[in-house]
């Protein structure tokens, strides 16, 4: 009888560890505006980072940044539209500096309303 409940017992403990490895609570993200200065990180699940490197492509476009979904960079750009802004990306982890000295205010938004769109496409 004790062998039957120390099964269950691992069987319960490999069931909450298996739904805990892979739920989404493993999303994090910050966002911090100050002094001019705008800065989004976002770390999440690897599985992700395609569909974030997609939208950061599409809201970016006719620029885009990312090949693949396996892609690291760590690099200030200057779009065509004169948008100047940093990026650290890694699978699962994307980092976006933008000052606002240096870039018109529709630059500035563009960029902000992007991370914004990042943040709601992890938590959906």
């Amino acid at each position: 009888m004790r062998h039957y409940f120390f099964t269950i017992g691992i069987c319960c403990i490999a069931l909450f560890c298996s739904c805990r490895h892979h739920n989404n609570h493993d999303i994090k993200i910050s966002v911090n505006e100050s002094n001019g200065r705008y800065k989004f990180y976002a770390s999440f699940p690897e599985q992700q980072t395609g569909k974030i490197h997609r939208l950061i492509n599409n809201r970016l476009a006719p620029n885009g940044l990312f090949a693949s979904a396996n892609d690291y960079m760590n690099i200030t750009t200057t779009l065509q539209d004169q948008t100047t802004f940093a990026v650290k990306a890694a699978p699962g982890i994307v980092e976006i500096k933008i000052d606002r000295e240096g870039n018109s205010p529709a630059s500035y938004n563009r960029i902000k309303d992007m991370c914004g769109e990042i943040k709601t496409a992890l938590k959906n």
